[in-house]
């Protein structure tokens, strides 16, 4: 009866650690680019919940002008917003304001009022941004605002927290995505 040499056992056990060690690596690898392209779905489908509802509001002829989506640069957060009609004692001051104008939307401070829903992205990704910025959608015809100075159409990039990895979403004029 003959059987393996100490050898033979530690060259069969280096081999098998070496495929192993392999295989936890690529597993990490693929989980990270499974969250990005996950998150990546997420903000598409806030993109187009906040386009629905600004097509939904104006047809109720409520006190909503607009609905938007608001990016923290750096951060994992991010959130549906609506803008609203400016009142004083519950009665609207002015009608909708010049939505047609970039201006607004360059200077324009959120306050806690106008978030409606909250998203977070997974702990492991971040928007990469140059500023924090906000897509806004305005109806009747979905006409697309956008806060960065470039104008549209707009990069939303969300990347690894370590950069190695990075998916994009671009917003154009009429409210079309483009992934990335």
């Amino acid at each position: 009866m003959r059987g393996f040499t100490v050898v033979e056992t530690m060259v069969a056990i280096a081999i098998t650690m070496l495929l192993s060690t392999m295989l936890l690596t690529f597993n990490r690898s693929t989980e990270k680019q499974i969250a990005l392209f996950k998150d990546q779905a997420v903000v598409i489908g806030v993109l187009n919940r906040a386009k629905a509802l600004a097509i939904e509001k104006f047809n109720q002829n409520i006190n909503t002008c607009a609905f938007g989506v608001h990016f923290k640069n750096d951060s994992q957060d991010f959130f549906i917003f609506q803008d609203l009609l400016e009142t004083e004692g519950g009665v609207p001051i002015f009608g909708c304001r010049n939505l047609d104008t970039d201006e607004f939307y360059s200077n324009h401070q959120f306050d806690e009022g106008e978030q409606t829903e909250a998203f977070s992205l997974d702990n492991r990704l971040k928007f990469s941004l140059s500023g924090d910025l906000d897509i806004v959608f305005i109806p009747p015809e979905i006409s697309v605002k956008s806060s960065e100075a470039d104008g549209l159409p707009t990069e939303i990039k969300i990347e690894t927290l370590d950069g190695s990895k990075s998916a994009l979403v671009k917003v154009e004029e009429a409210g079309q995505l483009i992934v990335q």
